[in-house]
């Protein structure tokens, strides 16, 4: 059955319960007058309890005084086996001590049977229709407080309520847990709080809270390591938010989450880790390659300074070989009597100069091959250095 209040109620089905039989029919009569309510009438707290393990029932309407059972005894009954359904006393009897004490069992309403017939039916009806609504809403809450609680639970939260004024903290059986507590190990207080803050962000912490209540900034949230009670540290991301304040403009009262995001630091620490050792593998491929151009730059230019030697070489053994042959013939002409021993000299040198000629050759070979299979090439420019 659902009813909500921009819609008119769905038929409710209600149990009364009354020893007194000739009350019965007349009760079932107005109540169902009403249209919305369906009444099951029976005359014992036995048969109510048979009808009930065999009926869906939307509320309950009980004598006080009946045989066996009276509407206290049905009431624990109900109560005791968990089922929370809306229970409206309906007696002849006033005494304060039974409203009290049904009151305390869990009694929705306590209603007292008068003279005024159409006028007590009519407030009967009312305080069913308002019981049946107010279980409904406590029935939502309570699903609405479990999704909640299961979010909670699967994200690592954990849910914070401080007294700004006094200084006290209640907080949920997660947040506890969160840090290896149970609920009532420890009773939480603000300096507790600060207290099981790390070393480092303690500080940092009491000022953006300070800022905070004292209106400085628009919203509390930050990051900061919080001991165990296995002494590890959690990283926690907090956030709050003020809830009500007092005449003057003072915070009062303010609510918010603490959540474990301890997996998620660490792996963004160890990306940022991956990421310098990357770094530091690129700076030193980069330098590995720069070393690699420079020594083949400077292969390069051994190379082209040895073909340079080379080159040099033979035009200096042409330059030689000319020169040579000049003194020879001025020898022979000018001074025969020694001439044999300056051609036998002269012989000598050319005999060296072609040995040269022939490494020279023999270079250019070389030179050729390097430059073929090692990819190092040099300018035939002479150096004008």
């Amino acid at each position: 059955m659902k009813m909500t209040s921009d819609s008119p109620p769905e038929t409710l089905r209600v149990l009364y319960v009354d020893d007194e039989e000739f009350l019965l029919e007349p009760t079932k009569l107005f109540l169902e007058h009403f249209g919305d309510i369906s009444l099951d009438t029976v005359n014992s707290g036995k048969k109510a309890l048979d009808l009930m393990a065999e009926k869906k029932y939307d509320a309950i309407i009980a004598d006080y005084e009946m045989h066996e059972i009276n509407g206290i005894d049905l009431l624990k009954i109900i109560r005791s086996s968990g089922n929370h359904i809306p229970f409206i006393i309906f007696t002849g009897r006033g005494r304060e001590e039974v409203v009290i004490e049904a009151l305390n069992l869990g009694a929705d309403f306590y209603l007292q049977k008068g003279h005024e017939v159409r006028a007590q039916y009519t407030e009967l009806h009312a305080k069913i229709i308002q019981a049946v609504k107010q279980r409904q809403i406590e029935e939502k809450l309570m699903i609405s407080e479990e999704r909640l609680r299961l979010s909670i639970m699967a994200t690592n939260q954990g849910l914070w309520d401080v007294d700004i004024e006094k200084g006290r903290i209640s907080a949920s059986e997660e947040f506890f847990h969160l840090f290896g507590y149970e609920k009532d190990e420890i009773l939480p207080t603000y300096d507790w709080w600060i207290s099981m803050i790390h070393p480092d962000d303690s500080e940092h912490v009491k000022q953006v809270y300070q800022n905070y209540i004292s209106k400085k900034v628009d919203k509390f949230s930050l990051e900061f390591r919080f001991r165990t009670k296995q002494g590890k540290w959690k990283w926690i991301m907090s956030r709050g938010k003020i809830l009500s304040y007092d005449k003057n403009g003072n915070p009062l009262r303010m609510i918010g989450t603490h959540i474990d995001i301890t997996e998620q630091v660490e792996a963004e620490n160890m990306l940022f880790q991956k990421h310098e050792e990357l770094q530091k593998s690129y700076d030193q491929i980069a330098q590995s390659e720069e070393e690699l151009r420079q020594s083949e730059k400077d292969r390069t230019l051994a190379l082209s300074q040895v073909r340079k030697n080379f080159a040099e070489l033979s035009i200096l053994n042409d330059g030689i070989r000319n020169p040579l042959t000049v003194i020879v013939a001025q020898t022979e002409l000018k001074c025969p009597e020694i001439a044999d021993i300056v051609i036998s000299q002269a012989k000598e040198i050319d005999e060296l100069i072609t040995q040269l000629d022939r490494r020279w050759i023999e270079s250019e070979k070389v030179i050729n091959y390097i430059r073929k299979h090692h990819g190092i090439e040099y300018s035939d420019k002479p150096d004008t250095d």
